[in-house]
């Protein structure tokens, strides 16, 4: 399988965007904070609550994509429910 802290450091596709969801059963909560973490400087990190949440938010996540492909930003790391 895949080891996306160990192969992040070594990937640079650009921009990415990374979902998590909290409580989330296979991937644990240590698990997606290292993940976050090793994510590229170009990356953005969306955390979300639960599921429901998640699908709430891919209804309207056009804005991202849009917004990526105007500017360069910084590695950011989001919560979604704030």
């Amino acid at each position: 399988m895949l080891d996306l802290v160990k192969y992040f450091p070594h990937f640079s596709p650009g921009r990415i965007r990374i979902e998590q969801v909290a409580g989330e059963p296979m991937t644990p909560k240590d698990v997606q904070a290292k993940i976050a973490a090793s994510a590229p400087s170009l990356s953005l990190v969306v955390q979300y609550e639960d599921m429901r949440t998640q699908v709430q938010a891919w209804t309207a996540q056009e804005w991202w994509l849009k917004k990526q492909l105007q500017s360069s930003s910084a590695p950011t790391v989001t919560n979604a429910n704030q």
